[in-house]
């Protein structure tokens, strides 16, 4: 039966879910930008009720962002930490990817393409292949720019996607002027979600089963924009 805690503080509410076996519990921080007060309270309460330890955890997996600066960098603070001490693997997930795995949820659309607002003008981008079997498969990069500063090969993605229906997802649809038009596709469905941590925990289940945990170093936050800044 497997067991994984999953953080996610890479919005303004910070959440953490429990999936032992085929259940998930999860708990919210009652109030905005409270992931250094509320998480590891909400965690302890979580294994409390299940009466488990983190050394009987499979897993620890934790949203890498593109997401809250601060949010991102304590709730990865606290998977590393816990990671460390009680010798638990930890993988990331990018926020982008759990987008497209709600996506996919909604919708059934096995290719989603996730836009969300970033900063200014910009916005993150990212285009991804979905399924029940492998979860969430990214299709090229994560991008961070504006429609000037990111070239119409990156948003349109592979030429034989063109062909294949997709779904629209995220904030930035609706932000940014001119992103369907840049595409050239109208899109099965569209939607500025909000996915939950009870759909993260899904994910990371299937992530954990093909193997994304292993062989892996501690978790870097996915800050997208300072990766491409400096690399």
């Amino acid at each position: 039966m497997v067991k994984i805690l999953v953080i996610d503080s890479s919005s303004k509410l910070c959440a953490v879910g429990l999936l032992n076996g085929d259940t998930v519990t999860s708990y919210q921080s009652p109030t905005q930008k409270a992931a250094a007060q509320s998480l590891l309270p909400l965690i302890e309460r979580l294994l409390s009720e299940a009466t488990l330890s983190i050394r009987e955890l499979d897993v620890i997996a934790v949203s890498a962002g593109p997401g809250s600066f601060t949010g991102i960098r304590i709730g990865m603070g606290i998977a590393q930490g816990l990671s460390e001490a009680n010798s638990t693997p930890v993988f990331p997930i990018s926020s982008l990817a759990h987008q497209a795995w709600d996506a996919f949820l909604q919708h059934a659309c096995a290719h989603v393409r996730v836009a969300i607002h970033a900063r200014e003008s910009e916005f993150y981008y990212g285009l991804f292949e979905v399924s029940s079997d492998c979860g969430v498969k990214l299709l090229g990069q994560e991008q961070v720019g504006t429609l000037q500063t990111l070239p119409a090969a990156v948003l349109q993605g592979p030429t034989e996607l063109k062909e294949k229906e997709w779904c629209a997802v995220g904030d930035a649809w609706d932000r940014v002027a001119g992103l369907h038009e840049t595409l050239g596709a109208p899109a099965l469905a569209g939607s500025a979600n909000n996915p939950t941590v009870d759909s993260l925990c899904e994910l990371a289940a299937i992530q954990f089963k093909v193997g994304e945990h292993r062989g892996s170093a501690l978790p870097l936050p996915n800050y997208v924009k300072e990766h491409m800044d400096y690399r």
